[in-house]
C-alpha cells in the first residue's frame, strides 16, 4: 500500500490576490479521477496532523518538479468537500512564481495536483474503484492539466485596474521585476526600451497578460 500517487483537479480557487496569497481546494471528495481512484472523507487527516506536529506542510511545486518550488502552503484542512489548501506564491522574489500567478488570474492554467502515498484504501467490488481512505502527502504542485473535471474555478480576484501611466509602470516593477527606470522605457517604447538580456518569452507573456488587463489606460 505505498505506492506514490498524484492526482490533478481543477483548481478550485476561492481567493487570489495580488500578494500572491491563495486559497482552495486541492482535492473533492467522492469524485473518480482518470485513473479509477477516488479519494474518501478522512483521507488527509492524519498526514494533516502529522504535518501540524512536526511544523511543516506538503511542498508548493510548479509541475510537481521538486527542482521549482514556487511558494509555501500555510494551511490545511478538511472540510465536507474536500481538502482546503491556503497558501502564498513568491511573487516578490520567483519569477515562476510570479508566472503561476498571472496564469491562475487569467485561468490559462487552473490545475492543481496532489502528490501522496497511499496508506490505506478498499477496492470497492461492484465497479473496482479504489477508494483511498489515508494517505501521506508529500506536495502540492500547480499544474497544466487537470483529471478531476466536476472540480472549476470559483472565483479569482482581479487585479487592480490600470488607468495611468504610473499604474502601469508600478504593474511592471511587481509583476515582471523590472527597475524604474526599464518599467518607464517599457511604458514609453515598449520591449524595445529595455537595454538588458531579459527571456523575451516571459516578458511577452507578461505584457500580454497586461494588456488583457488594462481598462481605461491612459498617458
Amino acid at each position: 500500500m505505498n505506492d506514490y500517487k498524484q492526482i490533478n483537479t481543477r483548481f478550485v480557487v476561492k481567493e487570489m490576490d495580488q500578494t500572491g496569497s491563495i486559497e482552495g481546494y486541492g482535492s473533492v471528495f467522492g469524485i473518480e479521477d482518470k485513473g479509477g481512484d477516488v479519494v474518501m472523507p478522512g483521507a488527509f487527516k492524519d498526514t494533516i496532523k502529522m504535518h501540524r506536529k512536526n511544523g511543516t506542510t506538503p511542498k508548493m511545486l510548479w509541475q510537481h518538479d521538486p527542482g521549482k518550488p514556487i511558494g509555501r502552503w500555510t494551511d490545511l484542512k478538511e472540510d465536507e468537500r474536500g481538502l482546503q489548501v491556503k497558501g502564498k506564491l513568491l511573487v516578490d522574489s520567483d519569477p515562476l512564481a510570479r508566472t503561476a500567478h498571472a496564469h491562475l488570474q487569467e485561468k490559462t492554467i487552473d490545475g492543481l495536483s496532489i502528490g501522496f502515498v497511499v496508506d490505506d484504501y478498499e477496492i470497492r467490488k461492484k465497479d473496482k474503484v479504489r477508494e483511498i481512505k489515508a494517505v501521506d502527502l508529500w506536495e502540492v504542485s500547480v499544474v497544466t492539466f487537470a483529471m478531476n473535471p466536476q472540480a472549476r474555478v470559483e472565483n479569482v480576484k482581479q487585479r487592480d485596474l490600470i488607468k495611468t501611466r504610473k499604474d502601469f509602470e508600478a504593474t511592471l516593477r511587481n509583476v515582471m521585476g523590472l527597475s524604474a527606470a526599464e518599467a518607464k522605457k517599457v511604458a514609453s517604447l515598449g520591449y524595445a526600451g529595455l537595454q538588458r538580456n531579459v527571456a523575451s518569452d516571459e516578458v511577452c507573456q507578461y505584457l500580454n497578460l497586461l494588456k488583457e488587463s488594462i481598462h481605461g489606460y491612459r498617458s
